[in-house]
């Protein structure tokens, strides 16, 4: 028996079927996966007889990392099995594609540059003579940089909305059809533009997106009977991790899979569904299959200490209870976390703190201020401040630099972080007389940075770059441990070798580059295709005409065109402030978490309250606005008002995104506010003495 009786009161009593289980955060739902096969092995079924599905990449390579820890003798084995749902889906096709009238040749899912460039073309030929209908959106008296941005983020929501479509099973053909139905919805009409020219994109070039995929599986598990038994008698067993994020046409695919009479479990939590006012996903999904087949909870969790999970419950029941708002009482699933008795014992700091303050430049730095002194008193710990908004994370950041403290940029665009660092390698390969302090930080992997600065602020750069290696003379060199010494001279090889390819043709030494920032095969190959579009449009072939184009305007547009790599996955960083969206802290979790901007403006409480999302240029969410034109399932679709949808939706998923950063840290938490802050932190401010730090 383990501390988590929930987990094995499950493990006991499970026999097979349809089980929903739905967990509170913390609640180890890998660990209690990884447990059950661990069981399922023991009673004889191989491991090739499990499919083990999950929504992300990164979810999967972690899942096969602790299965793999626990069961060494699986390394034999390839785990194909133990997968995304898209890569489930293409296996499961992949020979059958002929049927489709796809040519008889490779065929592969299409790489993100592919699609970015192909729906801009599309989207850039339809604005023209529309500009009334695309501006209306804007912030009255914009600049032209920020109607540009709004050009091109309409590329990434026509993606977005074809996307959605796909999702719910919407054709090319049904999308023109409600389109003339409702002429007024201009999302709508965007997505039908382009949706249709998409498609015949990309069966001339014989290629897939994600999205197709699982629609063509379902398409061939309905219509061929013997593919389907096949599938169904080869797995056993179906596990499902983060079911909370299904989507209709994910949750089709996997009940065929499953098959009336097989053995389907479906882990998530409903409570940190944070991604449906934007996206296709819908915890309604996993919260009716529990209600309808055997259901199980797992809500002892270790994480936390008891503070803040007696905030984090709090919060929950105070939202059921008395939020104004009809909907948003109904945003959770009533589950509570319950400590398992081996949780973190309290520090001194571990009451919870909410304050507030009248302005944001003010609250920026008084959290920071914070947590350097939470730092101090707690060196290895490791911290993490946390924001709705990109700008404030940008605030956040301006100011660290300007204080010249390093931190860590946890955001979900990684793909923008991965060109920063990427064009930083190859500025300084080009004037290697620029400072490189930031690119010892975010290249090397060091134990004691501050030593290993202090040791490279020594150096002269140019003996530094002749490999004369003056720095096994200094003080400082012999204050590093052996690990920080073997990473110093592997970093300083890389660079060197680096810059010895600085006359190499253009693509090659960009993916050597590349490989040095993140030797991901999905980076290199997002590297190698912005590569290959810079050459191909004309704008440089050397170094020289590389870095004129990435330091002007139409680079930095160009740059902006490209879609975000997978989130970055990395373990936290003892003693050093982390910096995240509340969206990318999900799954995350630090010793100490502020949470910072819980104003009315991020957390409306009713529909007369602000709804802004991303883009302060624009008067509307609108992923939320793009989402609420496809809804269908309505019984009388035209009686709808739709901005009262979106609202609802909006309202309900910031709860449940505030209730993410609540239940991230271990041992501190603090919530900070400013101008009119929103009601459910009224709420805590009341119920939970404040007091300054």
């Amino acid at each position: 028996m383990s501390e988590r009786t929930d987990q094995d009161h499950f493990l006991q009593h499970y026999q097979g079927g349809y089980i929903g289980l739905t967990a509170t955060p913390g609640a180890g739902k890998t660990t209690l996966l990884v447990r059950l096969i661990h069981q399922l092995l023991a009673q004889g079924v191989p491991i090739e007889h499990l499919l083990v599905l999950s929504y992300t990449r990164a979810a999967s390579f972690n899942f096969r990392e602790r299965l793999l820890a626990a069961h060494p003798q699986l390394q034999a084995s390839s785990l194909e099995n133990i997968c995304t749902i898209h890569s489930c889906a293409y296996r499961l096709i992949r020979p059958h594609l002929t049927r489709w009238g796809y040519a008889d040749r490779p065929l592969t899912p299409i790489l993100t540059f592919q699609k970015k460039s192909i729906i801009e073309e599309l989207v850039n030929t339809w604005l023209p003579g529309r500009e009334r209908e695309w501006q209306q959106f804007l912030v009255p008296g914009c600049t032209p940089d920020a109607i540009r941005a709004w050009q091109l983020k309409l590329v990434d929501l026509a993606e977005e909305g074809i996307s959605l479509a796909k999702q719910q099973q919407i054709s090319a053909t049904q999308l023109q059809e409600l389109k003339e139905r409702y002429p007024d919805r201009f999302f709508l009409s965007l997505t039908s533009a382009v949706y249709t020219a998409y498609q015949s994109r990309l069966r001339s070039l014989n290629l897939l997106d994600f999205d197709d995929m699982v629609n063509l599986a379902i398409q061939l598990l309905e219509q061929d009977e013997t593919v389907r038994q096949t599938w169904q008698s080869t797995y056993y067993y179906l596990l499902e991790d983060e079911a909370q994020d299904s989507t209709r046409a994910q949750h089709k695919l996997l009940s065929l899979l499953a098959g009336p009479t097989g053995n389907w479990i479906r882990v998530g939590d409903p409570n940190q569904a944070i991604f449906s006012s934007f996206t296709a996903a819908d915890p309604r999904y996993l919260v009716d299959f529990c209600q309808e087949y055997e259901h199980y909870t797992l809500t002892q969790a270790g994480r936390s200490v008891e503070p803040v999970i007696e905030m984090a419950n709090w919060f929950l029941e105070q939202v059921y209870q008395r939020h104004p708002h009809p909907t948003a009482r109904q945003a959770f699933f009533r589950q509570f976390i319950r400590p398992t008795g081996t949780n973190p014992q309290p520090t001194p700091h571990s009451q919870p703190r909410i304050w507030a303050v009248r302005d944001r430049v003010t609250e920026h730095r008084q959290v920071l201020e914070k947590a350097v002194r939470y730092l101090k008193a707690y060196p290895d710990h490791s911290l993490g401040v946390l924001a709705f908004s990109h700008k404030s994370l940008d605030e956040l950041a301006g100011v660290l630099q300007q204080w010249e403290m390093p931190f860590i940029d946890r955001r979900q665009g990684s793909a923008g972080d991965f060109f920063k660092r990427l064009i930083a390698v190859v500025r300084w390969v080009y004037d290697p007389l620029l400072p490189a302090r930031d690119l010892w930080l975010h290249l090397g992997q060091f134990e004691h940075k501050p030593l290993v600065l202090g040791l490279f602020n020594q150096l002269s750069p140019i003996d530094w770059l002749d490999g004369k290696e003056p720095w096994h003379h200094l003080p400082q060199w012999k204050r590093l441990g052996i690990a920080d010494r073997k990473e110093f001279s592997r970093l300083t090889g890389a660079l060197h070798a680096l810059y010895r390819q600085r006359g190499a043709p253009l693509v090659e030494f960009w993916l050597e580059a590349a490989r040095l920032v993140d030797p991901s095969p999905q980076a290199v190959a997002t590297a190698e295709h912005l590569a290959l579009a810079i050459i191909d449009s004309g704008q440089a072939r050397t170094l020289p005409q590389l870095m004129q184009f990435l330091n002007g305007q139409k680079g930095r547009e160009f740059l902006l065109r490209w879609s975000a790599l997978t989130p970055d996955e990395g373990a936290e960083v003892k003693g050093q402030i982390e910096l995240c969206t509340l969206h990318s802290a999900k799954g995350r979790e630090w010793d100490g978490v502020f949470i910072v901007g819980v104003t009315d403006f991020w957390f409306p409480t009713d529909h007369e309250g602000t709804f802004q999302g991303q883009l302060e240029y624009v008067t509307i969410y609108p992923q939320a606005q793009l989402k609420s034109e496809f809804y269908l399932d309505e019984p009388d679709t035209a009686a709808m008002d739709f901005a009262a949808r979106v609202k609802d939706d909006i309202i309900t998923e910031r709860l449940r995104l505030l209730y993410v950063g609540l239940t991230r840290p271990r041992y501190y938490l603090s919530l900070s506010s400013h101008g009119q802050p929103a009601q459910v932190f009224q709420w805590l401010q009341e119920a939970f003495a404040p007091r300054d730090s």
